[in-house]
């Protein structure tokens, strides 16, 4: 049995196709490297979406971390 909070996480993540997670994990990357001076572009945002596509534990850490801290 899971939390509320994270059951909710989960099926949402569950519910994405492989272009909708592609998306969020490059939105997710994106906001992480904008705190920096240096940013990220687009498309070294979308080959680390694309080499990290496997790691779900990453992905719901990423965006648990988002919703938490506002990023």
């Amino acid at each position: 049995m899971c939390k509320k909070h994270k059951c909710t996480i989960s099926s949402f993540l569950e519910s994405l196709n492989y272009w909708e997670e592609i998306n969020l994990r490059m939105t997710l990357i994106k906001a992480q490297h904008n705190q920096s001076k240096f940013g990220i572009s687009d498309e070294d945002a979308y080959e680390q979406a694309l080499m990290e596509y496997d790691d779900n534990e990453q992905l719901k850490y990423d965006l648990e971390r988002a919703l938490k801290s506002g990023i």
